[in-house]
């Protein structure tokens, strides 16, 4: 958990976040910090999916996500954020998987290799092939299905939003009973 600064004009104060969470436990029974686990887990869960099934080039963006909780005016925010940058700005959510998937790569490699008229010169035609369409395409998308698409969108946005209401659900399940409702 992260710090938070408010600054007005010269004055400035810094919350930890951990310790307003302990304090808005004493008053709410333990909802701030039931309230941080729970979305925690499930971000956990989509960070774990996402981390593994991620396109790699050169790993800086797969080893980039981050969950991170902070204390807004008038709520308490638990996010999970990819900080990849580059020269250009931020990047994780501008990629793509390629229109090419792993298997048409990897058959395109072996017809062009099989028109070489011996073992050396196949190997040598794979060799090129792979690093030309590498370059192009690199590994290529897992399945037909992802062919085009953005990691981000396939494998945080889309679950995060699934996990929205069974979380908002078992969170005010919570609320319920510590207000006495259940």
């Amino acid at each position: 958990m992260s710090g938070n600064e408010v600054r007005v004009g010269e004055a400035r104060i810094r919350m930890e976040v951990l310790g307003v969470v302990e304090q808005l436990d004493r008053i709410t029974e333990g909802a701030a910090s039931q309230f941080v686990r729970a979305s925690s887990a499930t971000l956990s869960r989509i960070k774990g999916d996402a981390v593994q099934r991620w396109p790699v080039r050169t790993g800086l963006s797969r080893d980039s996500f981050e969950i991170d909780s902070d204390i807004k005016s008038e709520e308490i925010e638990v996010s999970l954020a990819n900080d990849a940058r580059n020269r250009w700005g931020s990047y994780a959510y501008k990629i793509r998987w390629s229109v090419r998937t792993e298997d048409s790569i990897r058959r395109q490699i072996e017809q062009e290799a099989g028109k070489a008229k011996d073992p050396r010169g196949r190997a040598a035609a794979a060799k090129w092939w792979a690093a030309r369409l590498m370059a192009r395409h690199g590994k290529g998308a897992p399945s037909a299905a992802m062919a085009g698409r953005q990691p981000w969108r396939v494998l945080v946005r889309t679950p995060g939003e699934a996990a929205a209401k069974p979380l908002a659900k078992e969170l005010q399940t919570e609320l319920d009973k510590l207000a006495g409702r259940s």
